[in-house]
């Protein structure tokens, strides 16, 4: 590439790598966390695409929730809707036990739902208390905790030679010091990875994180919802709502951020064959951001 050449954007909009696949995770039953939008929302699509019938999981029951589950549909595949907090352990158990009862077993399990409470200040040191801790801490490590153990009871059930999957979310934001609560729960997730799949030895079910970038999270707009990446230059995006930063201004060797559809081309990896045997690790997916020694995030704005 020349110096002058242009930064590469990104996947194209609708056409993730996994576009060129076929059935990677064919007749695989997957449920999937934090779905609505964003990064759970592509996890759930792609593995659509790939083949596996879907579980939707999310705390928020809106028309984005369901047209997402008929966009599953649309592919061909089952589709079943859960809605629950999973901070309460009683949810918890309850949505995967559902999921198992709508789908027969479960092979694959994604946990990537986020909570946007450390977006308004509240997680610093200063700022913390003890409701803001709970809640972060809740959903990002003691959900990934007893999710992880309640599906991995239905995948041993099933047997060793069909085995499962897990993929967790981590961040770069766990390997810095700028967010208190979630990076700590997400530096945590790092360590929490390994003494899963430890703890899953002899059972066949795997057990990994991903640590994303900075990420677009807006929907597509309503006309282009088939689609798997939002606009980047849509008023709603990330980018824009807060701080209004371009493209080449974040940080990575890559010049971008990232897109939804990196993130589930990732989860795609972990969740099938081609990641056989990778187990208990963390890959980092940020375009290069801590390589080169930053987060990927612009200064003040997580």
């Amino acid at each position: 590439m020349a110096d002058d050449d242009p930064l590469p954007t990104g996947p194209a909009l609708n056409t993730p790598a996994t576009g060129l696949l076929c059935g990677l995770v064919a007749g695989k039953k997957a449920l999937v966390t934090g779905a609505r939008k964003g990064i759970g929302r592509a996890v759930a699509l792609v593995l659509a695409q790939q083949g596996a019938d879907v579980g939707v999981c999310d705390k928020i029951d809106d028309e984005a929730t369901h047209e997402l589950a008929e966009l599953v549909r649309s592919h061909g595949r089952q589709a079943s809707l859960h809605i629950g907090d999973l901070t309460a352990m009683d949810d918890v158990a309850r949505v995967v036990d559902a999921f198992v009862a709508a789908h027969g077993t479960i092979d694959i399990l994604v946990h990537c739902a986020l909570d946007r409470t450390l977006e308004d200040g509240r997680d610093s040191f200063w700022r913390m208390e003890e409701e803001t801790w709970d809640a972060i801490l809740g959903l990002h490590l003691k959900a990934s905790v007893f999710l992880c153990q309640r599906a991995a009871k239905a995948m041993r059930a099933h047997g060793r030679a069909r085995g499962g999957a897990i993929v967790l979310f981590s961040s770069v934001m766990g390997f810095s010091g700028g967010s208190m609560a979630y990076g700590t729960a997400k530096g945590a997730t790092r360590k929490l990875v390994g003494s899963i799949a430890t703890s899953l030895a002899g059972t066949g079910i795997r057990c990994n994180a991903i640590a994303p970038g900075a990420i677009l999270n807006n929907l597509p707009a309503p006309d282009r919802r088939h689609e798997v990446d939002g606009d980047p230059a849509a008023a709603d995006a990330w980018t824009n709502s807060n701080g209004k930063n371009p493209e080449g201004a974040w940080g990575n060797p890559a010049g971008r951020i990232g897109y939804p559809s990196d993130i589930a081309n990732a989860v795609l990896f972990l969740a099938s064959g081609m990641g056989a045997f990778v187990n208990g690790e963390t890959l980092v997916v940020d375009g290069g951001g801590i390589a080169a020694g930053r987060d990927g995030f612009p200064p003040g704005k997580l």
